[in-house]
């Protein structure tokens, strides 16, 4: 598993990099997640790998953040659009035409998890991952 975390780590540091090479100023990072749940208290081991393999995945996100300096905040996929309705000002429906209606311009496919993740960076330039992160003590103090 070290090394999955070093690779993974050593990714997600790299896109960041690309990105900050190339201009762009990263305001922080929104994860989002199925589920919240400690893998440790699910009885069935099938569906407990799972949930180590959701964990192993925020938690290489959230480390490369914080060594770019960079905030991040977890939401849970269910919770995401009212967080953001509250967070943004409009109702889920709103938010629901608007992204549908970025994902014309996209290339590919424009399935649930890139609007998931387009909200989620919505969240983050609306100030949203401050909110939340402040909320759990793990705004960066740097």
């Amino acid at each position: 598993m070290a090394s999955v975390e070093r690779f993974g780590t050593q990714s997600v540091t790299a896109l960041l990099r690309h990105y900050q090479t190339q201009g762009h100023r990263l305001l922080g990072a929104g994860i989002v997640v199925g589920s919240l749940v400690d893998p440790e208290r699910i009885g069935n081991g099938h569906i407990r790998i799972h949930a180590l393999e959701g964990r192993l995945f925020r938690s290489v996100v959230e480390d490369a953040a914080a060594r770019g300096h960079l905030a991040s905040a977890i939401w849970r996929e269910r919770d995401l659009y009212p967080v953001a309705a509250a967070t943004i000002r409009q109702t889920e429906q709103e938010l629901r035409g608007r992204l549908t209606a970025l994902g014309r311009e996209a290339a590919g496919s424009w399935r649930t998890e890139q609007k998931a993740a387009a909200l989620a960076a919505w969240l983050v330039l609306a100030g949203g991952v401050h909110t939340a992160a402040t909320a759990r003590g793990r705004w960066p103090t740097a």
